[in-house]
């Protein structure tokens, strides 16, 4: 994983995670720029979801539990041919 060997210390995150946009940016290829493009405008956040003092709680349940739903929808609705009539049943 990407992450792995970073440390818990602010700077070594800040310095590896520099490291890392500066590659993407210099790429020749259009995704991996636009991945180090990504990264750099959201370079604050990832350090704050890395960091040792991430007072937040990330947590993905919310999304989870989205997923689940949507899961769950699809499952009962397995034998419906037309969408809208499948949509009207559940909302």
């Amino acid at each position: 994983m990407l992450f792995n060997n970073f440390g818990s210390d602010i700077k070594t995150l800040e310095h590896n995670l520099e490291f890392i946009i500066n590659k993407c940016l210099k790429s020749t290829h259009e995704d991996v720029v636009t991945l180090g493009e990504t990264l750099l405008s959201w370079s604050t956040e990832l350090l704050n979801a890395y960091s040792d003092k991430n007072i937040y709680g990330i947590s993905n349940g919310i999304a989870e539990s989205n997923n689940n739903r949507i899961e769950k929808i699809i499952k009962i609705g397995n034998g419906y041919r037309n969408f809208e009539r499948l949509k009207k049943g559940f909302c």
